[in-house]
C-alpha cells in the first residue's frame, strides 16, 4: 500500500495498519465484529516491522475503533456500540439453559453445543427450567453469582408470559457477559439479542400452504400458548389463511399451556366438537400431533382419510406412529452447533451479533390426504 503525503510530510508507516483497516471496509471485506489479521499476519501483509505494526494497533485501540482480547486478538467494533461494558477475563467456561434436556429433540441440539464447544477446548455448564420461570430465576441468579463464563446460551421459559427475568438476562450483559437466545426470544428481546431458530413463522405458514394445496378448506389448529414457537406458528398459520382468502375460525383453533399439553385427553370431547367438519388440523410440534393421532384413532376416525394432519419438528417418533407425520424438520443438532460457534464469537467480540433462522423443507409421510 502505498503512503500518502501531507505537504512534504510522509504519513508515519504505522497509520498504513489504519488505511489498511479503512480500505477493507470500504470493500466491505472487514465488518464490526471481525477478527483483524494477527501481528505476523500485518508483518507480511505490508511489509513492516512486528514494532511498527505493534504501535499502529495500540492508535487503533486509543481510537477506540477495535477492541483487542487477549489470547483471541483484535476485533473491530461498531462505533455505535457501548464502551462501558468491562472486559472480562476468558474463563473457557460456557453456560446453556434448556427448557428441557432430556427426550424429544433436545438432546440433539444440546450434544450440538456440546461438541464444538469442546472441540474448542472449552467447558459447558447445562441447566434445564422445566419451562418453568421461578426455576429459570434461580439458575440465572446462580450463574450471575458465580461470574465465571464467557457466555450464555439460553431457551426463554414460558416466553409469551410476563416475566421478571428479563431484568436477570440484562444483568448479563451489563457485566459483559454474551447472551444469545434459541429456540425462542422474549418478545421484548426481539431484534436487540442475536437467536438461533426455527423460523416458526415461516414454518407455520408452510404447514398451512401444504394443507391448502392438499385441497383442504376447514382447516383446525392445536396451538401452545405460553412459548414463542405456538405463537409465531400460528402468526404462520393465520397468515396463510387469510392470503388464500379463507376466514380464520377462532372456534377451531384450540390452544393449551405446557401442562395442558401433557392431559390433552382430558380436553378431545371439547376439542373434536370444535374441530367439527374440519378435514385437517396443523398441530404446534410432533410431541403433540402423535398424542392427537393416537386419541382421534382411538375414537374410530382414520388417518389421514377422516382428517389430515401436519406437524412441526421431525422428531424420531412422527415416522413411528400408526400413520406416519408429514412435518417440517427442527435442525436439532445443527443449531447447536450453530448457536456454539456464535457464541464463541460473541465471546471474542462484544460487537459480533449474528443469529440465524431455518426454513426447512417438509418431511412427506402418509398423514395428509389429497382432496
Amino acid at each position: 500500500m502505498n503512503s500518502s503525503r501531507t505537504g512534504s510530510r510522509k504519513t508515519p508507516k504505522f497509520r498504513q495498519i489504519g488505511n489498511w483497516v479503512d480500505e477493507a471496509v470500504r470493500k466491505g471485506e472487514l465488518q464490526p465484529g471481525d477478527r483483524l489479521p494477527s501481528e505476523n499476519e500485518f508483518v507480511a501483509l505490508l511489509g513492516m516491522s512486528r514494532v511498527t505494526v505493534r504501535r499502529g494497533i495500540e492508535e487503533l485501540e486509543k481510537a477506540g475503533r477495535i477492541r483487542t482480547v487477549r489470547g483471541s486478538g483484535s476485533f473491530l467494533r461498531n462505533v455505535s456500540a457501548p464502551a462501558d461494558v468491562p472486559d472480562r477475563e476468558k474463563t473457557g467456561q460456557f453456560a446453556v439453559v434448556s427448557t428441557y434436556v432430556d427426550g424429544y429433540i433436545f438432546p440433539s441440539t444440546i450434544r450440538g453445543i456440546e461438541e464444538v464447544l469442546s472441540e474448542n477446548g472449552c467447558t459447558v455448564q447445562i441447566s434445564f427450567t422445566n419451562n418453568n420461570s421461578n426455576r429459570e430465576r434461580k439458575i440465572l441468579r446462580k450463574l450471575l453469582s458465580k461470574d465465571d463464563i464467557d457466555g450464555l446460551i439460553a431457551e426463554p421459559s414460558c416466553g409469551t408470559m410476563p416475566s421478571r427475568n428479563l431484568e436477570l438476562y440484562q444483568e448479563f450483559l451489563k457485566r459483559g457477559i454474551p447472551v444469545l437466545f434459541f429456540n425462542a426470544i422474549f418478545p421484548a428481546f426481539e431484534g436487540k439479542y442475536p437467536l438461533v431458530s426455527l423460523d416458526d413463522r415461516a414454518v407455520g405458514r408452510h404447514a398451512a400452504e401444504l394443507l391448502m394445496e392438499a385441497g383442504h378448506r376447514k382447516i383446525g389448529g392445536l396451538f401452545k400458548l405460553d412459548d414463542v414457537q405456538g405463537m409465531l406458528r400460528f402468526e404462520g398459520f393465520q397468515d396463510a389463511l387469510l392470503s388464500a382468502g379463507l376466514e380464520l375460525d377462532n372456534r377451531r383453533v384450540i390452544w393449551f399451556d405446557s401442562y395442558g399439553g401433557r392431559h390433552l385427553s382430558d380436553r378431545m370431547d371439547e376439542i373434536m366438537n370444535r374441530l367439527k367438519g374440519c378435514t385437517a388440523v396443523q398441530c404446534y410440534n410432533d410431541e403433540i400431533a402423535c398424542v392427537f393421532e393416537d386419541l382421534v384413532i382411538k375414537r374410530g376416525l382414520k388417518i389421514p382419510e377422516d382428517l389430515s394432519i401436519v406437524s412441526v419438528d421431525d422428531a424420531s417418533i412422527s415416522g413411528m406412529v400408526p400413520v406416519p407425520l408429514t412435518t417440517f424438520p427442527h435442525p436439532k443438532e445443527e443449531l447447536g452447533r450453530k448457536a456454539a460457534e456464535i457464541i464463541m464469537k460473541m465471546a471474542d467480540s462484544r460487537e459480533f451479533k449474528g443469529g440465524q433462522l431455518y426454513d426447512p423443507q417438509p418431511v412427506m409421510r402418509e398423514s395428509i390426504r389429497q382432496m
